[in-house]
């Protein structure tokens, strides 16, 4: 498994999440989804807290002192 796995599994499941809150406050019956969507908000941002946290203690100091100037500049 590469080391960036964890991360894009994140990124895929906040995607989902948020396209999911999307179709919920774009649909005709909005107002019925209230309860949901605070769920999902909820949901969002425990994942979004989880994952900058992880990138910031390991990516990026993982990053700032790679070897590979390239990555060490990104």
């Amino acid at each position: 498994m590469a080391r960036t796995d964890n991360f894009k599994n994140q990124h895929v499941q906040i995607l989902t999440i948020a396209r999911d809150i999307k179709a919920l406050l774009t649909s005709p019956d909005a107002a019925k989804h209230t309860v949901e969507v605070r769920q999902l908000l909820s949901q969002l941002s425990g994942k979004l807290s989880f994952h900058l946290a992880m990138e910031d203690k390991s990516l990026y100091p993982f990053m700032s002192s790679h070897a590979d100037a390239h990555v060490k500049a990104l």
